[in-house]
């Protein structure tokens, strides 16, 4: 996906995901903030894969 971010994009105020939480209410409060902030498909994608630590990372990939 190939969608630009907003030129006023800033980083969801969303505590970053570690492996010690539900992940399934991180995804919930996720997907809030992209609906109100209407973030595209490509764009929730870009920007999703931030929202988590290093380790969260290296288990979702």
């Amino acid at each position: 996906m190939t969608d630009e971010l907003p030129l006023n994009w800033k980083e969801p105020n969303l505590p970053k995901y570690d492996r010690t939480t539900d992940p399934q209410e991180h995804l919930s409060c996720f997907e809030n903030i992209a609906l109100l902030h209407r973030y595209t498909a490509g764009v929730k994608c870009r920007v999703f894969v931030n929202t988590f630590t290093r380790s969260a990372q290296q288990w979702f990939n």
